[in-house]
């Protein structure tokens, strides 16, 4: 649990990563509870909750296959929890009719959605956007949750250090050296002594670099989300296949 400043309201940010046993699932909530009412964080209005809760809260459209029987013990004690707190879960809320799933198995196949936001109402109307993405390394996908309207503070550029793994990216190396000619020309042309002009090709070597390599994040970023979109609608087209 960490308690933050958002927008310049306080705020409880509670990750949680559940076991799996339902007495222990039980035990563990209530434990959340006290531990939130024994440090008055129940007072703070702004709550958000997100993690691995391995129960899906309604069976009937959170899960596929398997023991469909609601674990209601395990369930009243996350609706208790909800209730104290005033939490919603968001993507539920976004999504009141989808089926979609954050864990599976092939043997017995089975589809559960286990992770959860479960956030104050106060903060509903300032989500953008809640999903469900891939992950790698795991048999969990990934929930995400942005905000809007947070006031951000411009934030100056930083300390930037040079990416040496640049030097092994061919595109860049030939472009860099067919420039640095044309860099030197214009610093010996506008400049006097090779000190200043030393100077001046360092800083368009600077800022050719950081450019590259914003673009070249940017695309990767593209990329890397287009592939989650197609496994996405790949998984939701499977999930939506596997029991007819």
């Amino acid at each position: 649990m960490l308690k933050v400043l958002l927008g310049g309201e306080p705020a409880l940010l509670v990750n949680v990563y559940t076991p799996n046993r339902d007495n222990e699932l039980v035990a563990f909530f209530r434990s959340l509870l006290q531990t939130i009412g024994k440090n008055n964080l129940d007072e703070i209005e702004n709550i958000i909750v997100g993690g691995d809760f391995n129960c899906p809260l309604n069976p009937v459209i959170d899960k596929r296959g398997g023991n469909m029987i609601p674990r209601q013990s395990v369930i009243n004690i996350i609706e208790q929890l909800q209730s104290e707190l005033d939490l919603h879960d968001i993507w539920r809320i976004k999504n009141p009719t989808v089926c979609s799933f954050t864990w599976s198995q092939s043997n017995p196949l089975i589809f559960s959605r286990l992770d959860y936001w479960l956030i104050s109402n106060s903060l509903s109307d300032n989500v953008y956007n809640v999903d469900i993405i891939s992950a790698i390394k795991t048999d969990h996908s990934a929930i995400t949750i942005e905000f809007q309207d947070v006031d951000d503070k411009v934030k100056d550029p930083g300390l930037w250090k040079f990416n040496c793994s640049l030097l092994n990216d061919k595109q860049y190396v030939n472009e860099t050296n067919c420039l640095l000619l044309s860099w030197l020309q214009e610093g010996k042309q506008d400049l006097s002594g090779q000190h200043s002009v030393w100077d001046w090709v360092k800083y368009k070597v600077k800022k050719y670099s950081r450019q590259y390599s914003m673009n070249k994040i940017k695309k990767i970023k593209a990329e890397e989300w287009q592939i989650n979109r197609e496994f996405q609608e790949a998984s939701l087209a499977f999930q939506s296949l596997a029991f007819l």
